[in-house]
């Protein structure tokens, strides 16, 4: 799998947002637009790239692509992207602990999103 690490800065702004996607990132950021604008018109909730979003000048980049790397490892790699960023990132700070480290009465491991299938494989 191609994960891309980007983010959608405003220099008007002097803040970024930072995400992950396995899409084409033009449709990602497309994606984020279309969402800003169901939201001001009420259709759509709150997003942190809003922050971003409202200023004219928004624009979105590639900071990194990995590829062969499991979405755990990507949502990982989001958030040290996230800490790393300082107070200018807009984005909220994600637990991503507890998603990474449950422990199994059978002694394997699985997160949070992969209980069903680690049932399975162990039986």
């Amino acid at each position: 799998m191609i994960v891309y690490v980007y983010r959608i800065r405003s220099e008007l702004a002097g803040k970024e947002y930072i995400g992950i996607t396995t899409r084409d990132i033009r449709r990602r950021y497309s994606e984020h637009i279309m969402k800003y604008k169901k939201h001001m018109e009420g259709r759509y909730g709150y997003v942190t790239s809003f922050e971003i979003l409202e200023y004219e000048d928004h624009y979105i980049e590639v900071i990194k692509r990995y590829s062969g790397i499991t979405k755990d490892e990507a949502r990982v790699l989001e958030n040290q992207y996230i800490e790393a960023g300082g107070f200018n990132v807009v984005n909220r700070r994600k637990n991503i602990t507890t998603r990474l480290c449950y422990r199994c009465e059978c002694g394997g491991e699985y997160n949070g999103g992969t209980y069903r299938s680690h049932l399975m494989s162990a039986m």
